[in-house]
């Protein structure tokens, strides 16, 4: 089977969605496909394309992720195209090059938009274009029954054509690395600088906690956050912005958090609480319909995202006795043997034979 699998700004990285594309690729070299990823690239270095093994990046330019040089590249043949994100100039191009042809569609949408960035257009593209890219696919790939069932009611899309299929984790490459001792206590925010992430009411939630024995460690720069909230932490001893860290640097943070915190208002699968979760540690995550059905409520504290309700949280599992914390995260490391390699490789599988009896 030779696939094409389009995505957009694909490179490891602290963010989920790119790593869960790596993570397909090791599923297709399991299975035997030979495979191609196509991804877009914000870089302005890049003048057309270039290539990193069976990887090629393109220049794109916005609003829509423009790609000019795209076309060549669907031009060859394919068995099936797996296609990441909707509402992309290579999405929709590509669903509508390939319509009518004997390669499958598949698209894996990671739910709807989830920004108002250029809301005119994107409202535009949901009400009139993505009705009509719909009815071109063969399946749709979804990481939950929760976006299963907006995407079947939003679109009308027949529930044979949805299947779910949750991302995997492998617990082992996590429980290799070798760690220093601990040194401070802390809860850590992993993430990158986003809309959709609700740092600034992690911030100021934890601005009124007053508490001198942790420490709040984020991934993120100082100039991320806004202006009013820089100059109350700049010169606070218990919060630290790491800026962007590698994947050991991660695993180093993961290692030694009393727990992770993830505020946030749209995820469609929330891949870093399940990191987190390979190192037995408890969650303190935003009350989202995908994070009640993926994760287990006794390993999590949900809040609502008001800086209240977090602080509420927050008070609440630092009073926690150290079993009690130490249980949570327990639970949440045994809860991944539900997100395991081969039964996402099963499902794909599954998935790719029924499309090729088609």
């Amino acid at each position: 089977m030779k696939l094409l699998e389009l995505t957009r700004s694909y490179y490891p990285s602290v963010g989920g969605f790119e790593k869960s594309i790596m993570d397909k690729t090791k599923i297709y070299e399991a299975l035997g496909i030979d495979y191609k990823i196509v991804t877009t690239d914000f870089s302005s270095k890049l003048s057309g394309e270039k290539r990193l093994a069976n990887v090629v990046y393109l220049r794109q330019y916005t609003p829509y992720n423009i790609t000019p040089f795209l076309f060549k590249h669907l031009s060859e043949e394919y068995d099936v195209v797996n296609i990441n994100l909707l509402g992309r100039f290579y999405s929709d191009v590509a669903i509508q090059y390939f319509s009518g042809t004997k390669t499958k569609i598949i698209l894996t949408p990671y739910s709807f938009y989830h920004t108002d960035r250029y809301k005119l257009i994107k409202r535009f593209l949901q009400r009139s274009v993505f009705p009509y890219l719909l009815k071109r696919i063969d399946a749709l790939i979804t990481f939950t029954q929760y976006e299963k069932n907006e995407w079947s009611t939003c679109y009308s899309i027949p529930e044979e054509k949805i299947v779910v299929i949750p991302l995997y984790l492998e617990t082992t490459e996590y429980q290799k690395s070798k760690i220093e001792g601990k040194k401070n206590r802390y809860i850590l925010y992993v993430g990158r600088n986003e809309i959709n992430k609700k740092f600034d009411i992690l911030i100021e939630s934890f601005l009124q906690l007053n508490n001198a024995d942790c420490q709040l460690y984020l991934t993120l720069n100082l100039s991320d956050i806004r202006s009013d909230l820089q100059q109350r932490v700049k010169d606070n001893s218990q919060i630290h912005f790491l800026g962007y860290v590698s994947e050991e640097q991660k695993r180093n943070l993961f290692q030694h958090a009393d727990a992770v915190v993830f505020p946030t208002s749209w995820e469609a699968f929330g891949y870093v609480a399940f990191e987190a979760s390979a190192y037995a540690k408890p969650l303190l995550c935003s009350n989202l319909p995908v994070f009640r059905e993926l994760l287990d409520s006794h390993g999590v504290m949900f809040f609502q995202n008001t800086v209240d309700s977090l602080t509420a949280t927050l008070r609440k599992f630092l009073s926690l006795p150290e079993e009690k914390r130490q249980a949570m995260g327990l639970v949440n490391y045994r809860h991944l043997s539900n997100f395991t390699f081969e039964k996402a490789k099963m499902q794909y599988q599954a998935l790719f034979e029924r499309l090729q009896r088609k």
